[in-house]
């Protein structure tokens, strides 16, 4: 998936330009509107093969431009209660998996690859799935005591 943002430059002074900051582009349209640059950027993305285009956008000027265009629109709103909804979704999606495994075989998962993360508890803790929670990031393959040490030393 290609995120990018646009921002009307156009009244700013600065030139037209481009940034990538993580995994989105940034663009600075001072030579044309923002309406005109996503209606471009749309019908190029569509002659490219572009099966699935998106206008984020709460500007009902934008909305009714992008609409011409024939891609989906979304206002903010609705994007950021999709998010939501999803994540919601995701953690109950998350939580009901891992009850169904005990504590070492959430690791085993782990340790073979079959999941990204697991939540362990610390010395003492009763439910691991509770309370504060520990990022160990690294490759634990084959898991050695050190693993195990920097793990109880980060629940404690």
């Amino acid at each position: 998936m290609k995120v990018v943002v646009v921002f009307d430059a156009k009244e700013s002074g600065l030139p037209s330009h481009r940034e990538s900051r993580a995994s989105v582009d940034i663009v600075f349209a001072a030579d044309a509107c923002t309406d005109s640059w996503i209606k471009r950027e749309v019908y190029l993305l569509r002659d490219d093969g572009c099966p699935k285009i998106r206008v984020i956008t709460s500007d009902s000027l934008h909305q009714q431009v992008a609409n011409g265009t024939g891609v989906y629109v979304w206002s903010c709103k609705g994007l950021i209660g999709e998010i939501k909804d999803v994540r919601k979704e995701l953690e109950q999606l998350l939580h009901s998996d891992r009850l169904n495994y005990t504590e070492d075989e959430e690791l085993e998962k782990l340790i073979h690859g079959n999941v990204y993360m697991v939540d362990y508890p610390g010395e003492g803790s009763k439910d691991c799935r509770i309370g504060r929670r520990v990022v160990l990031s690294g490759d634990f393959n084959p898991l050695h005591e050190g693993h195990l040490t920097l793990m109880s030393m980060a629940c404690t």
